[in-house]
Parts: C-alpha cells; sequence; structure tokens
C-alpha cells in the first residue's frame, strides 16, 4: 500500500488503529522519513487521541500514527529516493572527466 491511498485529515495525520487486533502493514511510495518516536502530550490529530502512540512524519508533512503493539509496520522503498552523496570534495576538472559527451 502507498501512503498516498491511506486518508489523512486537515492536520495531515492518519491514524491506525486496530481495536486490539494484529496487523501487517508494509507502505511504500512515501517521501524521506523526517521523524520517528513516541508523540508526546501535546500531539493531536483532528479527530483520534495520540498520546503515546507510536508515529512516523515524512518529507511531505504527513505523520502516521500506529501502535506498535498492535500494528506491525514496514517501510519500503520510497517514492524518490534520497540522491547517493559521496565522501570528499572532486575538482571541478575531475567533475568534469566524469561526463560522458
Amino acid at each position: 500500500m502507498t501512503l498516498a491511498e491511506l486518508a489523512s485529515d486537515r492536520t495531515g495525520s492518519i491514524v491506525i488503529e486496530t481495536s486490539g487486533q494484529k496487523l501487517w502493514l508494509e507502505i511504500n511510495g512515501y517521501e524521506e522519513v523526517l521523524l520517528r518516536g513516541v508523540a508526546p502530550d501535546d500531539t493531536q490529530s483532528e479527530h483520534f487521541d495520540v498520546l503515546g502512540m507510536d508515529y512516523i512524519k515524512f518529507l511531505n508533512c504527513t505523520v502516521l500514527y500506529y501502535a506498535a503493539d498492535d500494528v506491525h509496520l514496514v517501510l519500503g522503498p520510497e517514492a524518490f529516493p534520497a540522491i547517493k552523496k559521496f565522501q570528499g570534495a572532486l575538482s571541478l576538472s575531475a567533475y568534469r572527466s566524469g561526463i560522458d559527451r
């Protein structure tokens, strides 16, 4: 399932509740993950109390809340994988020699 297939509320929150049942969920096609953790005291979604729930905040500002005890969440491939950064600096001549003409 892609992140876009899940409906967010006006605050950009997606809350997954299972009523105690175990759920296995794989999310694909998301933008970069910015933060992960447990929702602090001042956190709210539009309709749900998310205090103490695990969360993942994505680059597009969507926040996915879930109960880690009930939801086994796997993050699959990103929609736009980050460009790999290389270590060290290249001179302009070294950069140009790597360009196909």
